[in-house]
């Protein structure tokens, strides 16, 4: 396992679930990562986050070899070792309930995910195009990491609907709560706006996820 930016950051593949998860960390994975979101304060600013994870002393100033050096000085090659492997032990009866999502017909998946472990952010983000998930690995508890993972997978299930139909952020955050809560018990997050419509569209319409995000959507 890498503890330097030279080194490949370590790979773990879990196969024996429906849907494939392969997982990598690094002190380059987390420099990236910090720089990101020390990039989007504004955005989390305005969305209301309140608890983005970034270490004292960097800014919005620092230079790439500054977070690099940061990064270094606070990588637990071991810690991000002993996660992995839970979460690779864990994951495919965990994720079993994604074979119910993959043959609903409005859910685009892939067949793998690169899950990115770092620090730093606000909990989990994801890159739809590339089927990547990255989460943030404060917490020691495997099973509330992994309902992150699946959290951020769904986004990517159905993303294109979320564009097509232009949900605002909130709206979109509650309606893949509402599923995760359906599918893998997961906590409803703190909602920033009224999303009232969401549940009703949901409780309504499931599973019919294009004329729930067609509900929800804004209004062209």
């Amino acid at each position: 396992m890498p503890n330097n930016e030279e080194k490949s950051p370590e790979t773990i593949e879990s196969k024996e679930a429906p849907i494939e998860i392969n997982i990598q960390y690094g002190v380059e994975i987390d420099a990236d990562r910090l720089k990101s979101t020390i990039d989007r304060l504004p955005w989390y600013k305005e969305k209301g986050y309140s608890h983005v994870k970034i270490p004292d002393g960097v800014s919005e100033s620092s230079t790439r070899d500054e977070i690099v050096e940061l990064v270094q000085s606070e990588y637990s090659e071991e810690k991000y070792d002993e996660i992995s492997n839970k979460l690779k032990e864990a994951w495919p009866e965990f994720s079993a309930p994604f074979e119910e999502l993959k043959s609903i017909t409005d859910f685009h998946f892939g067949e793998k995910y690169t899950i990115f472990l770092t620090k730093y952010g606000v909990g989990g983000s994801y890159h739809v195009d590339a089927n990547e998930v990255i989460i943030d690995i404060h917490s020691d508890d495997i099973e509330w990491l992994m309902k992150i993972m699946a959290h951020e997978i769904v986004h990517t299930g159905i993303e294109y609907l979320i564009q097509k139909y232009k949900v605002p952020h909130w709206k979109k955050e509650r309606l893949v709560d509402l599923i995760c809560e359906k599918y893998f018990s997961k906590r409803k997050q703190g909602i920033r706006e009224n999303i009232e419509d969401v549940d009703e569209a949901f409780y309504a319409l499931w599973p019919n996820a294009e004329m729930i995000t067609k509900q929800i959507g804004e209004k062209i």
